[in-house]
């Protein structure tokens, strides 16, 4: 199994590199600089899709064999919608594989071969310590150069990225030495206050759900009690009755609670508009079961007229109406009920306290993919689907807290 670990360093070090230099030299267009990046993403992919390959037979023993037979759908559903885009001619070659948020935001899923190896915990615990010692001496770094906590774009979300692991262990800090503890609460801060800056407010809702969660888990390693893991799965349950609700009222449920909210991210211009023109556009295609595959896009009037955007969009800023727009209801399905399944393996078919706190990060990310997870190649979406394949492994599952805890030393 030594391989694999090698392949997730590999694999994460390209993406991350990718992502940060895209940053720093705001690549845009057709460009040798830009191939020469954009390939790093797809020699990431290389390296996990050469796993994946190689080490199929333990997954397909490794996980339980609906997840597993769910999984394999979606994947082959991904698979058929880069296809359709390909055959069909849905937009030019240089997007479908030049853009993180076509062909490759569909390759993602294929990162869960990594859950069949029981050191990827540690392996990630690496790594994400790792990133985020070099996201504080950046920070650090630019803010003595700017002679202030004022940092510019480029600065902010260069650190915002190398933070971004934070949001992946504050849910499993029981399992952390006091030192670790103190510097992923720093980490946090910082990342919130980097949110802040570049006016992604959801980050601080997100870390409050997150340490709430971990009040959660806490409880049920303390005490044992499974009540806590019945209530947040059932928690699962609410963006569903607020896009029921939405539907029957005729009113939408972001205008009705968040309204009063002072945070962009989570307005109505913001969000429920995106809704109503997305879904008219693939009806009026004949589009909403399948969707328009991985080089999709839909006609927005409001970006018509409004400066800043295109109106024909390619990508979409709320995670659920990508998977929509890409692969339609299809897409929607498979991805939620592999969602669904990896939360309730992590909550009731495991033995340590480790994967609960994974299950916890995962009904987080549900909640917010109504609002916000954009679907696309990016260190994030790797970071959710690893998480995915860890909650669905047997081998991980089946150890118990002490064991996590030997392997994590």
């Amino acid at each position: 199994m030594k391989p694999i670990n090698s392949s997730l360093g590999k694999a994460l070090t390209m993406l991350l590199v990718y992502e940060i230099a895209m940053l720093i030299f705001h690549l845009n267009g057709l460009s040798l600089g830009k191939l020469i990046i954009t390939a790093l993403v797809w020699m990431s992919f290389g390296v996990t899709i050469r796993e994946f390959v190689l080490n199929f037979d333990k997954l397909r023993k490794n996980i339980p064999t609906f997840p597993f037979a769910i999984l394999m759908l979606l994947l082959s559903w991904n698979v058929i919608n880069i296809i359709r885009t390909v055959l069909f001619n849905f937009g030019d070659i240089t997007t479908v594989i030049g853009n993180t948020y076509t062909s490759l935001a569909l390759l993602v899923p294929f990162v869960v071969i990594f859950g069949v190896n029981l050191s990827t915990i540690k392996i990630l615990d690496k790594y994400y310590h790792g990133f985020m010692k070099l996201g504080i001496i950046l920070f650090i770094c630019f803010v003595v150069v700017n002679f202030g906590l004022r940092l510019n774009d480029t600065q902010t979300l260069v650190v915002f990225v190398l933070l971004q692991p934070v949001v992946f262990l504050i849910t499993t800090l029981q399992f952390q030495p006091i030192g670790n503890k103190l510097f992923l609460l720093l980490c946090s801060v910082v990342l919130v206050y980097m949110a802040y800056l570049y006016s992604i407010r959801t980050m601080a809702i997100r870390e409050i759900l997150l340490f709430t969660c971990f009040v959660g888990v806490f409880l049920y390693h303390r005490f044992k009690w499974k009540w806590v893991l019945y209530v947040s799965f059932l928690t699962l349950l609410l963006p569903f009755i607020l896009v029921q609700q939405s539907i029957v009222t005729g009113e939408s449920a972001i205008k009705k609670y968040l309204s009063s909210s002072s945070d962009d991210d989570l307005s109505i211009d913001t969000r429920t508009f995106i809704y109503i023109e997305l879904y008219a556009d693939l009806v009026e295609n004949g589009k909403l079961l399948v969707g328009k595959g991985a080089n999709g896009r839909y006609y927005s009037d409001y970006f018509s007229e409004v400066e800043g955007d295109s109106e024909i969009r390619l990508n979409i800023e709320v995670g659920v109406l990508g998977l929509l727009l890409k692969g339609g209801f299809l897409a929607v399905v498979f991805n939620l009920i592999i969602f669904i399944l990896a939360i309730w393996f992590a909550f009731f078919r495991s033995n340590n306290s480790y994967v609960v706190g994974l299950g916890f990060i995962l009904i987080v990310h549900v909640v917010l993919f109504f609002l916000e997870n954009i679907i696309n190649y990016s260190s994030y979406n790797f970071y959710i689907w690893l998480v995915i394949g860890l909650c669905l492994s047997n081998n991980i599952r089946d150890l118990n807290n002490r064991q996590i805890e030997k392997i994590l030393s």
